[in-house]
């Protein structure tokens, strides 16, 4: 290793050639000091960033704090130092879903990575989380592995039923009722699975080419073409529920992993790659450090022991239903501030009012959108 590459950072080695990089922020690889496991450090001009946008860092890391999965991106720890919010998260070194997508694969591979997103998905809807943006580039890889990841947009619900009446997401995911500017549940987050499952398998979006958001309304409504593949008809016939106009007919996760565990066995599932190795870990988060491994809730892990073992674009800007934005009390979210004496990191500020484009504006702004991911 050549020293003038790599920087010493706290308990990490930091290379110092940026290996992504976005107006404000930069991400870095590393490793840990001690243990070598490997990070991403993204690095984010916080105090540069637009109240909004300040926001959805805010919500990601509580949002992150709470979640333990193997299929979701780790978030190991944070720092904020007045000026740079440091977050350390796990590295994925195969890029994201959109790169795999492009490539060949088998078809136990395909029902693989479905098996592995359904799973994640699982463990956040089981805990009320609603991730809002699922899309390709939002889920990153490493050795087969998926993680989900970028949850700047994610929620916690009360439960399945409640409704909820932000416009968020990447407009080719977008569900026909957030199209509709309706009030929405957990089941839109089931047809944005759909559009992204259908294109893993077909390599097209259901709809086509879709040129603006008045084209996407007008087919959303169209019978889709579900071209017959062999051996794969079971995920095809579960992407025809998903993609069901009317929410209340979709299926909910827990369905579509009941559908999923009638079929063949293909997987082999290792239960220990999703428990906690120490008896004194009882929560889903563990809190002892010499619990290493991923983790789980006992509820999770009886999903996916199921599920495996018997079968088988707007990321920069948000919209906002009309009504009276709230500040937000940074203070109350879920622990964010926390006392990291040892790296003399400061507190972060107190208040930041929820800005975002409301919906009068809405439909410029997609089609905008939609003309830069048709590219």
């Amino acid at each position: 290793m050549d020293t003038k590459d790599v920087i010493e950072w706290n308990n990490y080695f930091i290379h110092k050639k940026s290996i992504g990089s976005g107006m404000y922020s930069n991400v870095f690889y590393g490793y840990h000091k001690e243990t070598l496991v490997e990070v991403a450090i993204k690095k984010i001009l916080f105090n540069k960033l637009h109240d909004h946008v300040k926001d959805k860092v805010i919500s990601e890391i509580n949002i992150l704090q709470k979640l333990n999965h193997h299929n979701i991106i780790k978030l190991y720890e944070y720092k904020f130092d007045g000026k740079y919010i440091i977050l350390i998260t796990e590295y994925c070194k195969d890029k994201d879903l959109s790169i795999w997508m492009n490539q060949p694969h088998t078809k136990e591979e395909i029902t693989s990575i479905i098996t592995q997103i359904i799973c994640g998905i699982t463990y956040l809807h089981n805990n009320n989380i609603l991730h809002r943006d699922i899309k390709p580039e939002n889920i990153l890889l490493h050795d087969n592995i998926i993680k989900i990841c970028d949850f700047g947009f994610s929620i916690t619900i009360k439960d399945n039923l409640q409704m909820c009446n932000t416009i968020c997401g990447t407009p080719l995911f977008m569900s026909p009722e957030i199209l509709s500017l309706h009030p929405y549940t957990i089941k839109s987050e089931i047809w944005s699975l759909g559009i992204l499952f259908y294109m893993i398998l077909y390599h097209i979006h259901p709809f086509g080419t879709l040129q603006n958001i008045e084209d996407y309304r007008l087919k959303i409504k169209n019978n889709i073409d579900y071209p017959s593949i062999n051996d794969m008809n079971h995920i095809i016939s579960l992407i025809k529920k998903m993609l069901t106009y009317n929410p209340s007919d979709r299926p909910d996760i827990i369905k579509i992993s009941t559908i999923l565990v009638n079929e063949d066995e293909i997987f082999s599932f290792d239960e220990d790659e999703y428990t906690c190795k120490e008896d004194t870990c009882k929560e889903d988060r563990c809190k002892e450090d010499t619990c290493k491994e991923d983790r789980c809730s006992r509820d999770e892990i009886d999903t996916c022991n199921q599920i495996i073992n018997s079968n088988i674009l707007i990321n920069n800007d948000y919209f906002s239903i009309p009504k009276k934005s709230n500040s937000i009390n940074i203070n109350s979210k879920s622990n964010l501030i926390q006392n990291h004496s040892k790296s003399n990191s400061k507190s972060l500020p107190n208040h930041y009012s929820s800005k975002g484009i409301l919906s009068n504006s809405f439909e410029s702004v997609v089609n905008f959108l939609f003309k830069s991911f048709s590219k």
